[in-house]
């Protein structure tokens, strides 16, 4: 729930990357989890031909969900401001632009960083001490294979 309503002016055409959940219902949006009653907030109206009726799939068939695809197009009709800080932006589906720009680029998550292994505080010895070297020239979270190894001492 945010105020949207600055980044879709009247005659803008865009390209909607995300799969997105809507409905032909608008009582449902009424709990404050969807639309509500409060604060900034902004309610789509959506005139679209490709949308997929998914309602006989979902486990709330009173919401009669539709699926709007990944990389619908749209134009924006109009933008209606409600009053307290709640908009209104008409939208109304169009063919496709030709040529079709790229996605946005998805942010990469960085994998946390490991601190490297930490050698046994006490010497061991024989195959037991073999086996720990063996095991520190691996980096952390990788498969080690030890098929025919002697892994305990005799």
């Amino acid at each position: 729930k945010q105020d949207l309503h600055n980044g879709y002016p009247a005659g803008k055409k865009f390209i909607w990357w995300g799969f997105t959940s809507c409905t032909t219902t608008i009582d449902v949006l009424q709990p404050e989890k969807f639309l509500g009653m409060t604060g900034p907030r902004t309610l789509f109206i959506i005139e679209c031909f490709n949308g997929k009726d998914i309602s006989k799939h979902s486990c709330f068939t009173s919401e009669n969900e539709i699926l709007l695809v990944a990389g619908t197009e749209f134009e924006v009709i109009a933008c209606l401001d409600n009053g307290g800080d709640y908009h209104t932006i008409q939208l109304k589906e169009i063919p496709s632009i030709s040529p079709r720009p790229p996605p946005p680029p998805l942010p990469i998550p960085k994998p946390p960083s490991l601190p490297p292994p930490t050698p046994p505080s006490t010497p061991r010895s024989g195959d037991t001490q073999k086996l720990i070297d063996l095991i520190l020239k691996f980096k952390p979270r990788t498969d080690v294979y030890l098929f025919g190894r002697t892994l305990v001492e005799k």
